[in-house]
């Protein structure tokens, strides 16, 4: 009885310490990911590039993230006047003329397909000759632990080299997929042991993504909302990122600070096609 209860104790020990050293490696900070992301502010932003920026006619499909970011442009635009950006909730430019940045709601959050087959329709039938830039993005929800990652992505490049050929006038924009809060704790840890953390599937499907566009065609949202000022990363798990705590109030959605972080990377990306 002493032997099996001795067994007992170094098993416990030994599954302790094996835990102990899995939730360390889980928890602690990624040093290999510490890059400070310039632009740190609009007024980093130069003014050529604001001023080509402001000759563009834009657009951008979205839901609600999206909405967010639409949010902190026009913030953005309302305080610098050198910031010439004409912000119109559309999918028909007939008869407005000049630069605008026009962006509306494309398809249905958790279909993701669904969002691709309306950007397309809305390019084909409505933009096809009144952009120069277009884009659009997924949002975190439309990922789960679940997802089967490779039809998604060969149903979306599949349906934008179409689009590249039908719009040869468009220079088109892809766009990572953003992240929502790391579960914190035990809950957190478990949840992403077993691989049913949402980030770990969001995380592994823009790994995909890069390795199929420059990152001159690709905003890296991802990157954006998980890079802390001073360069470090917010982890979800060991493979997989999470968005910073403080441009978030919802879980996901980007608040004030989220929104401006955002909206300067892609002001200065879109500036620079």
């Amino acid at each position: 009885m002493k032997k099996i209860i001795t067994v007992l104790i170094v098993l416990i020990v030994l599954a302790a310490g094996v835990f102990g050293y899995l939730y360390f490696q889980y928890s602690k900070g990624d040093d290999m990911n510490y890059e400070k992301i310039p632009p740190e502010s609009f007024s980093d932003i130069p003014v050529e590039k604001l001023e080509a920026l402001s000759q563009k006619r834009i657009f951008f499909g979205h839901q609600s993230i999206g909405a967010n970011i639409v949010e902190g442009l026009a913030r953005l635009a309302k305080t610098h006047d050198e910031l010439n950006l004409d912000i119109v909730e559309t999918t028909d430019l007939t008869g407005h003329e000049g630069p605008v940045f026009a962006h509306a709601r494309v398809g249905k959050n958790l279909d993701p397909n669904s969002k691709v087959d309306d950007f397309a329709r809305i390019m084909k039938t409505n933009l096809k000759d009144k952009v120069d830039i277009a884009f659009f993005k997924f949002c975190y929800v439309d990922f789960r632990y679940d997802t089967d990652l490779q039809p998604v992505l060969d149903y979306y490049k599949s349906a934008m080299d179409r689009l590249k050929l039908e719009c040869p006038n468009v220079t088109f924009v892809h766009c990572t997929v953003p992240l929502n809060l790391k579960a914190g704790g035990l809950k957190g840890f478990v949840k992403n042991i077993l691989g049913r953390d949402h980030n770990i599937k969001r995380s592994e499907y823009n790994r995909m993504l890069r390795k199929v566009y420059e990152p001159g065609e690709l905003f890296d949202l991802e990157r954006f909302v998980s890079t802390y000022p001073d360069g470090r990363r917010e982890k979800s798990g060991k493979n997989s990122f999470a968005i910073v705590p403080a441009y978030s109030s919802s879980g996901g959605h980007l608040n004030e600070k989220g929104q401006e972080v955002v909206a300067v990377q892609l002001l200065d990306f879109l500036a620079s096609l």
